[in-house]
């Protein structure tokens, strides 16, 4: 399996791998696959957060709250392209040889998370409970790869979103 992404959590290790999740605890001499909501999906990301550890597919951001043992879906971009109605698309997150990953990256600073995607970028304040669209004017979405939230003197931030053609800056209000 390619593994994509690790994150230490609560004294265990979590892989994010083309199989899906795997778990090994500092004790245990074996990983063990995640079952449940993610399955077999490729897992690109994993982020340790106060609320818990979050697992990105191609498709839906995860959650697996502190304490808990099952990931719970936060996000998931066809269900929120249609409560937008901004696409017509009916990709069911299903991944397949023409597979293109619409979650991009996410990044948790200063209580909330950001979420780019290939239709858009995303915050949350409330661990996923609720997004906002952020404007990001000129941004070539398709072509995201990467994000970042830098801190300012004045309190603001700056959100930059990394691109196969150059980086783009833009104050998040």
């Amino acid at each position: 399996n390619r593994v994509w992404d690790i994150t230490e959590a609560e004294g265990r290790l979590f892989l994010g791998t083309d199989a899906g999740i795997y778990i090994k605890g500092k004790k245990e001499q074996v990983w063990r696959h995640v079952e449940g909501e993610t399955g077999r999906e490729s897992v690109y990301r994993l982020l340790d957060t106060p609320q818990g550890v979050l697992a990105m597919t191609g498709s839906k951001l995860f959650l697996l709250p502190r304490g808990q043992k099952r990931f719970a879906p936060v996000f998931s971009a066809g269900s929120f392209e249609s409560s937008l109605e901004t696409s017509e698309d009916t990709d069911q997150g299903e991944e397949s040889s023409g597979f293109e990953r619409m979650l991009k990256d996410v990044v948790f600073r200063s209580g909330v998370l950001y979420l780019g995607t290939t239709k858009g970028l995303f915050k949350s304040r409330d661990a996923g409970q609720r997004w906002e669209n952020i404007p990001a004017e000129g941004v070539q979405l398709f072509d995201l790869t990467s994000l970042a939230v830098l801190p300012l003197v004045s309190g603001k931030e700056v959100f930059c979103a990394g691109t196969l053609k150059g980086v783009y800056c833009f104050l998040d209000n």
